[in-house]
């Protein structure tokens, strides 16, 4: 009888850290996604407003040719 008590408190002991494992798996998977998406944010913006294409290298004159389509974007926004 002690056999099938210490069985069963060492399957809830293994199945409380498999849980706190899968919670700190999820967690930093929540918190990778949540970067992505304040990155994806931020590179949207740019490229939204053409600062990014700008600062690569087209200079003032790519800037003003796509001065409409950033109009564009922030009628869309």
């Amino acid at each position: 009888m002690a056999w099938a008590r210490l069985a069963k408190g060492i399957s809830w002991v293994v199945l409380g850290l498999l849980l706190a494992a899968l919670r700190r798996v999820l967690v930093v998977c929540w918190e990778v996604c949540l970067v992505a998406l304040v990155v994806i944010s931020v590179v949207d913006v740019l490229f939204c407003f053409r600062i990014l294409w700008y600062v690569v290298g087209s200079g003032a004159q790519g800037y003003i040719e796509h001065e409409t389509e950033s109009q564009n974007c922030i009628a869309f926004m």
